[in-house]
């Protein structure tokens, strides 16, 4: 693969081209929750900006979210994000609002409990 750039005076490349090698269609994220101890609540926002959770408010894009509450497993749909990666959108956080209603602690394995 190569690309054409454009060089300055002294015949350095001053702006480097952007190449998308492989893009896919993002479809479906499922995730597994540790119920009863977490659950989401089909509140999911997204960036392609660099966010933590203290941002979530701020964010407008969204995502519909299935919960199985039967499973404890949830449905994220992707598929409104289209073709991924693109030239300008290298990387995606998504960021979703979660319940937890049980802490617990084991120390053999570092876990919490109640």
């Amino acid at each position: 693969m190569f690309s054409i750039a454009p060089r300055d005076a002294n015949c350095n490349v001053s702006e480097y081209q952007k190449l998308v090698i492989g893009q896919g269609t993002l479809s479906n994220l499922k995730t597994d929750m540790v119920s009863p101890a977490f659950k989401g609540l089909g509140n999911v926002r997204w960036s392609t900006k660099d966010v933590n959770y203290t941002d979530f408010d701020t964010l407008k894009n969204t995502l519909p979210a299935i919960y199985d509450q039967a499973t404890g497993s949830e449905s994220i749909d992707l598929s409104s994000l289209g073709k991924f990666p693109t030239v300008n959108a290298t990387r995606i956080a998504i960021l979703e609002r979660g319940q937890v209603t049980k802490l617990f602690h084991d120390r053999s394995a570092d876990r919490y409990e109640e």
